[in-house]
């Protein structure tokens, strides 16, 4: 490949697009936003399918928590090849999905083709170098949320590709998330909370795996805070020339080429530090969400370094999940059972807490990989 392979990653809502328009503010980065999502799922049924695992169309993406099948899913693409034979091209969705955040990619990414998983996210990254002008040898990506646990197939496909993950306090994942008002738009909130932690979960087993050097986690605060430190730090992981500035008005721009402002359920933002943004959660989000998102995401929070409001409240929890288990969502992953949901939640807990050996089916249902726990153990020893 002409360019070394970058993947943008995250949850929805936590910032990822922020983190992609300021890299492609850079002269040697071009990360597209949001273009190829429906490859992202084509890639993981193609590999899901060459495991055995036949998932109905249009099966939502998965955090590994619900089912051993989920879990299955999330091994099949873990453990996968990008040579596996491709499903049928998906050039109609992927150019209507490039409508809304990569206008000029849907006439390229329309007639994508390609044997296999690998020709069609190869296709994908030229075209976008092509259209967008990349400079030879500049790093070309793409910013897609749910690709995460493609990240293996990808490193090892691509020895070349880098792969940034950004770490948003859930709180305000969880608040941006609801703030969206329509249900058809957000996501059930107990889903939000575990897709976070899960992909806790996948960058501690990425390093357990040593493919440490290979990610670099950016924390969504300490950008909007004080940008410099942390450009800098992205700039370095790339190895291209420090530019402390890519966040400056004017500097970060979409791709119809006018001034960036960062997507935010709370209205424009425009660039530069806004380290409000990291604080509108604690008058935006409900006890009774705040009390959810805790009870999921408390260790992992901790782990990061973010403090928790208080302990853990799971009768607050509960009734959150039970207002939230008769709305409709855009989509969700839980069992639609909340009381065995929080019993779950607290059962995990206990795991964490606990200094013995654990069942490693146990572990697996309530972590995903040893990795996970072991390292949450490590912080409260």
């Amino acid at each position: 490949m002409g360019h070394p392979p970058l993947i943008v990653t995250g949850p929805a809502r936590s910032g990822t697009t922020l983190v992609a328009r300021a890299l492609s503010a850079h002269p040697r980065v071009e990360v597209a936003v949001d273009p190829l999502l429906p490859l992202v799922r084509a890639t993981r049924d193609a590999l899901a399918a060459a495991a055995g695992i036949d998932l109905p169309a249009g099966t939502p993406f998965l955090d590994g928590y619900a089912s051993e099948r989920d879990r299955a899913v999330l091994d099949a693409v873990w453990r996968g090849d990008l040579g596996v034979a491709a499903q049928a091209p998906p050039g109609e969705a992927l150019s209507a999905r490039a409508a809304h955040e990569a206008p000029d990619l849907a006439p390229v990414l329309a007639t994508l083709r390609g044997a296999t998983a690998r020709e069609l996210w190869e296709s994908a990254l030229a075209g976008i170098a092509r259209v967008r002008g990349a400079a030879t040898g500049s790093w070309v990506g793409t910013k897609e949320v749910w690709a995460a646990p493609l990240i293996p197939a990808m490193a090892r496909g691509w020895p070349a590709a880098r792969f940034v993950l950004v770490r948003r306090d859930p709180r305000a994942v969880a608040a941006s998330n609801l703030g969206v008002g329509d249900p058809a738009q957000a996501g059930h909130p107990l889903s939000v909370a575990r897709a976070w932690r899960a992909q806790e979960a996948i960058v501690a087993r990425l390093r357990g795996e040593g493919l440490g050097d290979r990610i670099h986690v950016v924390g969504f605060e300490a950008l909007v805070a004080d940008p410099d430190p942390a450009l800098a730090a992205l700039c370095a992981f790339l190895g291209v020339e420090e530019d402390c500035g890519l966040l400056e008005p004017g500097r970060a721009r979409g791709a119809d080429g006018a001034p960036f402002a960062a997507n935010t359920s709370h209205g424009a933002v425009a660039p530069g530090a806004h380290p409000e943004l990291s604080e509108r959660w604690r008058t935006t989000l409900d006890p009774g969400a705040l009390a959810l998102v805790e009870l999921v995401c408390g260790p992992e929070m901790e782990a990061a370094g973010m403090a928790l409001s208080g302990p853990p409240d799971p009768a607050a929890a509960l009734a959150r999940l039970r207002d939230d288990d008769a709305r409709a969502w855009s989509w969700r992953t839980d069992g639609r059972d909340p009381e065995a949901d929080i019993a779950d939640e607290m059962s995990r807990r206990s795991l964490i807490s606990g200094t013995g050996p654990a069942d490693a089916a146990e572990v697996r249902r309530r972590f995903l990989w040893p990795e996970a726990l072991a390292d949450l153990r490590a912080v409260r020893a």
